[in-house]
């Protein structure tokens, strides 16, 4: 025998391989659960799992896909991220996986869910896709395909679950009347800072007709003092004044409330459509995204 060499023992052998044999045997499954959450500070998804019965005995590719509904024959076209849990891993949870928001967009048609996909493939993560909502003087029927999609596209990026569409297509009334709440809200000065001089005439007309008229006196003056402004809007002509009076067929307008985002996602669902809408205004004094997009 070789100095330094150690006697071998076959049975040591025989019995490593019977405990490997008898944890396949005890668990001749891998069980993974995926779970996907929206992540409002980074944006996009946050992917979690956690290994069921026993450690795993090989690897498991974790993907992501749009789904049409909340199961994995609900899968639509290709993964858009994967991840691999490596062999070994304990049972336990797992994660967090940042799915960045970049990779979320462009959902195929009749997507209305976002799956994880485990092992076996009857164990999903699904989660309900970013939605739009719309304030009461908000129409949707205004609102664009092509704009619906550009708004999915950034609360995706933001990670923010639902995006409230405050304002569309208005008539001169509507405008007036949202000028008018405007003004109550920030005063006639903020209000300037946003109109081109159409937009001030409709705002000194106010100015003119509630001189010496107290805040009470105001809101009970409320409808003469927005038919006034509303006379206005038309004599200025509606789309001079502002692009929400245009022909929604032309051009979709939208503003988005700020309340739909915190202070971290708010700048990433901006960067997201900033580069796909006409024109993008921030309007902190309003509380929302002023967005535009030619059809």
């Amino acid at each position: 025998m070789p100095l330094g060499s150690e006697p071998t023992n076959p049975a040591q052998g025989t019995t490593a391989s019977s405990e490997a044999a008898e944890a396949v045997a005890a668990c001749p499954l891998d069980r993974l659960q995926p779970a996907l959450a929206w992540n409002d500070q980074l944006g996009g998804l946050n992917l979690t799992w956690e290994v069921l019965d026993c450690a795993l005995q090989s690897d498991v590719t974790i993907e992501v896909y749009f789904a049409s509904g909340p199961a994995y024959a609900d899968r639509l076209e290709t993964a858009v991220f994967t991840h691999v849990v490596p062999a070994g891993t304990a049972v336990g949870q797992g994660g967090p996986v940042h799915v960045p928001g970049g990779d979320l967009s462009n959902d195929p048609a009749g997507t209305t869910h976002l799956i994880a996909t485990g092992k076996p493939t009857t164990l999903v993560g699904p989660i309900a896709d970013v939605r739009i909502v719309f304030g009461a003087n908000a129409d949707a029927g205004a609102v664009s395909a092509g704009m619906t999609d550009i708004v999915k596209d950034g609360l995706r990026a933001a990670g923010a679950a639902v995006g409230t569409i405050t304002s569309t297509a208005r008539t001169p009334a509507d405008q007036a009347r949202a000028m008018f709440n405007n003004i109550q809200n920030t005063g006639t000065a903020e209000q300037q800072q946003l109109y081109g001089p159409a937009g001030d005439a409709v705002i000194q007309r106010y100015i003119d007709a509630t001189q010496n008229l107290t805040p009470a006196q105001i809101q009970a003056q409320s409808t003469q003092i927005q038919q006034a402004m509303t006379d206005e809007i038309n004599a200025q002509g509606p789309e001079n004044v502002s692009r929400h009076c245009g022909d929604p067929a032309v051009r979709s307008v939208v503003d988005i409330s700020y309340n739909s985002f915190n202070a971290t996602n708010r700048p990433l669902f901006r960067t997201s459509v900033s580069a796909r809408v006409t024109r993008l205004l921030d309007e902190p004094n309003n509380n929302c995204f002023h967005l535009e997009l030619t059809n």
